[in-house]
């Protein structure tokens, strides 16, 4: 078996003690055949979120409880959803938020 060549991870010059640094995550929303430049390859970390279902994952890590409220609204399932259960948790629910969220992923909704 081949090893597996390994790199160092320490920081190639050190900080400076007299600064103060941060660790920051941020999130951008791109259109269809928008770009993004992410300057720093090897530090960065990112993910696509293209569905309800990858946001709903995401925020289980990140802000659990907005995921919270998002899995009672049952936007993963939403397509699934009879006429009926859609109206009862939309009633249940309502707000500007679900609205616009309806208004994107299910415009046939408001017919």
């Amino acid at each position: 078996a081949v090893p597996l060549a390994s790199r160092g991870l320490a920081l190639a010059e050190t900080l400076d003690k007299a600064q103060f640094f941060v660790e920051r995550r941020a999130a951008k929303a791109l259109r269809a055949g928008e770009s993004f430049h992410i300057a720093d390859q090897a530090s960065a970390e990112w993910r696509a979120v293209d569905s309800v279902e990858r946001l709903l994952a995401f925020y289980r890590a990140v802000r659990p409880e907005a995921a919270s409220i998002l899995d009672d609204w049952g936007l993963a399932s939403w397509h699934a959803l009879t006429r009926a259960e859609k109206e009862r948790r939309w009633s249940e629910h309502l707000c500007h938020e679900l609205n616009l969220f309806l208004r994107m992923k299910d415009p046939t909704f408001f017919d």
